[in-house]
Parts: structure tokens; sequence; C-alpha cells
């Protein structure tokens, strides 16, 4: 399981039907409630990965992985200032100015 993010990053909306046994190990990889920091992080670095392949479904699956990692709801601020900057630049690639804003804010009160 630990080789499958670097070879497999998570991707959000993909057929859990279509791979039953990719969807349990990103289960047990991503649904930890012990460490939410940790959580957090892997979705952060899941959202990066999609992020820079710079395209609109790219940009797509990074808000999904941002804001799977904000709702973990860890207590790092700096993480969370991280995620909502992430997200606002991957709402702003695809022309969504206005949750650009909005996150930009929330990264702000962080």
């Amino acid at each position: 399981i630990s080789g499958i993010n670097a070879e497999c990053p998570l991707r959000p909306g993909f057929e859990r039907t279509k791979w039953p046994v990719l969807a349990s190990h990103l289960d047990m990889m991503y649904d930890d409630d012990e460490d939410l920091e940790y959580t957090a992080t892997c979705y952060k670095d899941d959202g990066n990965v999609e992020y820079k392949k710079g395209t609109k479904e790219g940009f797509i699956k990074a808000i999904i992985s941002y804001t799977e990692g904000l709702k973990k709801n860890c207590v790092n601020e700096e993480l969370n200032s991280q995620l909502y900057c992430n997200r606002a630049a991957a709402q702003f690639s695809i022309g969504n100015y206005r949750r650009a804003t909005q996150d930009c804010e929330k990264a702000l009160e962080q």
C-alpha cells in the first residue's frame, strides 16, 4: 500500500466500481482519522500533482483534492492556509474568480 501513492495518485471521482481494489487501498490510505494532518497533506500533494498537469480536468481534480484535505479539519493552520491558497489558484485557473477570492480570504484568516 505504501508505494501506491507514488504510482497512482488519488484520482477524485474515479470509477470506484471499475477499480474496487484500488478504491479500498485509497480508503485505507486517506481515511485515517487518527492522523488528520498527514491525510490532509496527502490530499494536498495529490492536488499539486493534478494542478501541475495544467489542464482543466487537472484543475478540477486538484480542487476536489484540496477540498478533501480541508474537510479533515486538521489543526495545522499553515497547512489549511496552503490548501485554501492552492484551491484558489485552481479555481482561478478555470475562471471561478469569486470562489478563488473567497479561498484567498479564508487562507488569510488561518
